[in-house]
């Protein structure tokens, strides 16, 4: 018998292909998210090639409810539908949008609204697993490699964005109601994510999951690959040294479906770390350089980074992997280079 899920966020680049693939194994799934990110497009004419909630909810047969958890409280949701799981994946995840003069405090509020969704889970029945996605980078607000001492506390921070300040507060957050109210909890402590589709969402035009390769939203490698899609040379924030830790998007999926199906106990919170390789945004340019030879330029970062990043201990293995060098080149086939826009290509140098 699958699960009753409600996943927050499921209109999203990650909560799409995820809501999808956990109906076709027999999960009851609801998708809860204010298509905020289909509003972001629209004001900055950004083009997201996906189709209308409504067409994905119509071949899909996942419903939709369209709430935001800023101003909405998602009890009477909980009471209504009984999920035995809910999967948070409504956070803001840009760093470059934190560091946006209009959109700090919608950042801030956004992603604090966790919150919304543990006191509902309190309030309605604590039994209620949730399942939040976080981010590696919280390894770079450490003051040490590991982010806990030996005896699980854990350590000062000392995020470098406003988005990792959030992340760091959400972890905070999400140990103490953990602790305090017995909570079943499971952080998942996520690279970034690279490729576009799945098998699922590959199967019809309305399934289609988005591929950002802007300023703000589009992650390294995806925007690598749109750039060489449409013959461009391909740019690498400062030196591009930073190492990164990265997962392919059918490989996270894999992994929280494993996650979601093991049974865990209450009282402390389980952190997971996903992801797959350690790499540079200059190993990840000179691999698809290699193959299109458009050549590589680097372009100004006031961005606060660390240099390295660090290796936490006890990493989730994930048997099943793709990689940049095995596997970064049939993602091209995934690519619509007819709809890729130059404009959105444009370098954005906010003040940070």
């Amino acid at each position: 018998m699958g699960h009753k899920i409600l996943i927050l966020g499921g209109d999203g680049y990650i909560g799409w292909p995820l809501s999808l693939r956990l109906a076709s194994l027999g999960n009851d799934v609801r998708i809860v998210d204010d298509l905020s990110r289909r509003t972001f497009d629209s004001k900055h004419g950004f083009k997201s090639n996906i189709a209308h909630s409504w067409q994905r909810e119509s071949v899909s047969g996942i419903k939709y409810h369209n709430v935001n958890l800023i101003h909405s409280n998602i009890g009477d949701i909980l009471k209504r539908y009984k999920p035995d799981i809910v999967i948070h994946a409504a956070g803001q995840r840009s760093a470059p949008v934190s560091h946006t003069s209009r959109y700090k405090q919608t950042t801030f509020l956004n992603n604090i609204i966790m919150l919304n969704a543990l006191e509902s889970i309190k309030e309605v029945n604590r039994d209620i697993r949730l399942i939040h996605f976080g981010s590696m980078g919280v390894y770079n607000s450490y003051s040490e490699s590991v982010g806990h001492d030996t005896i699980g506390n854990l350590l000062p921070m000392a995020p470098k964005s406003l988005y990792h300040l959030t992340k760091c507060h959400d972890l905070l957050t999400l140990e103490f109601y953990s602790r305090t109210y017995g909570l079943d909890i499971t952080e998942i402590h996520s690279g970034t994510a690279w490729g576009s589709q799945t098998a699922e969402t590959s199967s019809h035009p309305f399934l289609r999951n988005r591929l950002d390769y802007d300023y703000y939203y589009g992650t390294f490698i995806n925007r690598f690959m749109c750039q060489a899609a449409i013959g461009e040379p391909i740019t690498v924030y400062g030196d591009g040294v930073s190492e990164k830790s990265i997962i392919h998007i059918e490989d996270s999926i894999i992994n929280l479906v494993e996650i979601i199906n093991k049974k865990h106990n209450t009282q402390t919170i389980k952190i997971r770390n996903h992801y797959t390789e350690l790499i540079t945004p200059m190993i990840a340019a000179d691999r698809v350089n290699s193959v299109y030879g458009l050549g590589i330029n680097s372009v100004f970062d006031n961005r606060l980074e660390a240099t390295t990043q660090y290796n936490p201990v006890s990493s989730h293995s994930i048997i099943q992997s793709k990689t940049i060098y095995d596997d970064l080149i049939a993602e091209f086939d995934n690519i619509d280079a007819a709809n890729i826009s130059k404009k959105q290509m444009k370098i954005q140098n906010h003040k940070w």
